[in-house]
């Protein structure tokens, strides 16, 4: 690997404690700055800025405005969603802290370190409308939405069911909101239940509220769901929080039952492979089961995932999704199928619809093929322009 991915890795290391933090410093001597400054998509800049201290280097002082900001963004978003989990509560909607609001608060010592631009919560499908407009009356906002479209909220929140999506985001005053009540589209292979994570909860204040927490379990899962099944542990900043979760939580969970649960949920191997990561690049103790586990991992596969680390792009172009998706169907379990794969991704993507208006040309709903061809080609005219 690069040395400024190693630098990288090496100030993960630090963080959870596999080295000496003065190993930072040798790691740093044979990194390019500049490169290292380029690599923002793995979102390490706050664990940068606060491993760092003692420097005069004009990267280093940018990070550490990078996780002061940071600090402030989580006041101002703690302060809303304290407000708005009050609201939940009063409206009696059942929801759970998902992705960064959660990992920031539940695992991390200093929320800082881990960048986030928006808080992720789970809720209940057929609370899916309520939500939406009762953010609606505080003034939140649809995102993402196509402007030629000029849709009322109404229609907006019509066009969101009819097309099955799984989550979407609204925003106010530079707060994003981003509202799940799915984990993932039909189009992925795996088997988890949605239910899983909200009968896998336990009463704990959050934000000075009593609400329905994530058990540790459920935590670890959100981890393998987001981190590994959908995003195949591209990005450094997932590794950090994967690393960070184990060494707080490795005695809390019983190995064999959450082993067999992911052959279960049809997500061994991407669990299997980001275990695998953490013992070979951050040096991460491992559960006894999990080591008995590695004994027949392929590791060739992860070389793919290190190669993706260097590039540090995200995968909405062609030639980084195709990257992406190479990886994506190597970290199948044993059953997948790739042209069933390939089929209904195909089929999700293509489905046209008013809410994001995206694509030059639209052809009815059976051109499969056309439809997905159009929504490239207009993405990368509009790119391109």
């Amino acid at each position: 690997m690069s040395p400024e991915i190693n630098f990288l890795l090496a100030n993960v290391q630090a963080y959870v404690g596999t080295i000496d933090i003065k190993e930072i410093e040798k790691s740093a001597k044979n990194a390019n700055w500049e490169k290292i400054n380029k690599l923002s998509f793995h979102a390490l800049y706050g664990l940068l800025g606060n491993n760092l201290k003692e420097s005069t280097n004009k990267y280093i002082h940018a990070y550490q405005n990078t996780q002061r900001n940071q600090a402030f963004k989580n006041l101002q978003t703690s302060h809303e969603l304290k407000q708005l989990f009050h609201l939940f509560n009063e409206n009696d909607i059942k929801f759970i802290p998902y992705k960064g609001v959660l990992f920031s608060a539940e695992v991390f010592d200093n929320q800082s370190i881990r960048l986030s631009g928006d808080a992720d919560i789970l809720f209940l499908p057929e609370d899916r409308e309520k939500v939406f407009n009762l953010l609606l009356k505080l003034d939140y906002k649809f995102d993402l939405i196509s402007k030629e479209a000029n849709l009322s909220d109404q229609e907006i929140i019509l066009g969101i069911v009819e097309n099955n999506f799984v989550e979407c985001q609204m925003s106010k005053n530079g707060i994003a909101i981003d509202i799940h009540w799915g984990l993932f589209y039909d189009f992925y292979h795996y088997k988890i239940p949605y239910s899983f994570f909200f009968e896998n909860t336990k009463k704990k204040p959050f934000f000075g509220l009593e609400i329905n927490f994530p058990k540790v379990s459920s935590i670890f899962w959100m981890i393998i769901v987001h981190h590994g099944g959908k995003e195949n542990w591209m990005r450094l900043k997932h590794i950090l929080d994967f690393a960070v979760f184990m060494k707080k939580h490795k005695e809390n969970l019983d190995w064999s039952v959450e082993i067999q649960r992911a052959k279960q949920f049809k997500l061994y191997t991407q669990m299997i492979a980001g275990f695998q990561i953490l013992k070979d690049q951050v040096n991460i103790a491992l559960p006894i089961e999990i080591e008995t586990e590695l004994i027949g991992f392929n590791k060739e596969l992860c070389k793919p995932i290190y190669a993706y680390w260097e590039k540090g792009q995200y995968w909405n172009t062609l030639i980084p999704r195709l990257k992406y998706e190479r990886v994506f169907i190597s970290l199948q379990d044993s059953d997948f199928s790739t042209p069933k794969y390939i089929y209904r991704f195909l089929k999700s993507y293509s489905i046209p619809t008013p809410v994001f208006n995206d694509r030059f040309i639209t052809f009815p709903k059976s051109f499969v093929v056309l439809n997905a061809l159009s929504k490239v080609i207009s993405y990368t005219i509009r790119k391109f322009k």
